[in-house]
């Protein structure tokens, strides 16, 4: 970050950090929103495989553990 010597630097330096920030701000939201799809079709995955439990929203570790079973599972099955 820059060092501002007078008021039009320091307007310059604010102005530019709000541009960094509102650029991170994007990139993270974007991250969050990636996260909660793949979220979403975990669970729908689980949903699937738990019939009766379609209001449950399964523990987040759990349902990693759940998919990670599956994957292994589907690679034993494999030839």
């Amino acid at each position: 970050m820059s060092v501002a010597t007078n008021w039009e630097d320091a307007y310059r330096v604010q102005v530019e950090s709000i541009k960094e920030l509102r650029s991170e701000n994007a990139d993270l939201h974007d991250t969050l929103d990636a996260v909660i799809e793949a979220d979403e079709r975990a669970v729908e995955l689980w949903r699937a495989a738990h019939p009766g439990k379609e209001l449950v929203i399964p523990d987040r570790a759990r349902l990693v553990e759940w998919l990670l079973e599956q994957l292994a599972a589907r690679k034993e099955a494999q030839p």
